[in-house]
């Protein structure tokens, strides 16, 4: 039993060493024999495969980069290979680890079995969102990432970005805190880029939903342009 822990823990750091050096764009020749093995476990011994990269995964989380190819390789082979089985326990362990969370994250799963490419949709969709409201009634640091993204994807998708925002609107809407952010941040810039083609549909969402409509009030009009500036101070006074 000793012999066969000290092997394991041979692998694993030479596994850390390999990310690592992948991760600072160095060789990593000499640890290839490493990546080869947990190739090996990944097709073949799944569960010793999965308990390795549940200790490699925290180890490496420190290199975006060598944790970007943890998930792109290992960890993706595991669930396009093994996914039906391995994906509830992915999924179980990246809400309770950030760094399988974002490992999990980084996984691309257009090759995956739809019923696992379905899962792992629907627990990004849950887990950005859950982020999006803790971040706007806290501030948590852990959070700022949904932020992050959220603030990238209303420049690029205005119907997406709308829709992430009145559900996270209908989530927080009745802290008064956590409405202000998101109409001093997201909403604004939704309303600053896009006011043209989106601010009907905003205040339509707001003539039937009380939250939009609290968050819409309370947007600040000077960075919006000229028209939509005077459309929507027009419906704050009518709304009042």
């Amino acid at each position: 039993m000793a012999g066969g822990g000290s092997i394991h823990t041979k692998l694993l750091d030479a596994l850390v060493e390999h990310f690592r050096a992948l991760g600072e764009e160095r060789s990593g020749e000499s640890t290839f024999w490493a990546w080869s093995r947990l190739d090996d476990l990944v097709h073949s011994q799944p569960d010793e495969a999965w308990r390795l990269l549940g200790r490699l995964i925290p180890a490496v989380a420190d290199s975006e980069l060598a944790l970007a190819n943890v998930a792109a390789g290992p960890l993706e082979d595991l669930l396009r290979l093994h996914g039906v089985t391995y994906a509830p326990a992915v999924i179980a362990a990246a809400d309770r680890a950030p760094s399988v969370r974002d490992a999990l994250q980084m996984v691309w799963p257009e090759s995956f079995v739809p019923e696992v490419r379905d899962q792992l949709e629907r627990w990004r969709e849950a887990t950005f969102m859950s982020a999006l409201a803790a971040y706007a009634r806290n501030g948590t640091s852990t959070d700022v990432w949904a932020w992050e993204n959220l603030a990238d994807l209303i420049p690029q998708n205005a119907d997406l970005g709308w829709r992430v925002l009145a559900n996270l609107l209908a989530e927080v809407g009745d802290s008064a805190g956590a409405a202000t952010k998101i109409s001093d941040g997201p909403l604004q810039e939704l309303l600053r880029l896009h006011g043209s083609t989106h601010l009907a549909t905003v205040m339509a969402a707001a003539e039937g939903d009380a939250r939009i409509a609290q968050a819409l009030r309370r947007v600040p009009t000077v960075s919006l342009t000229a028209d939509v500036r005077e459309i929507l101070q027009g419906w704050m006074r009518g709304s009042a």
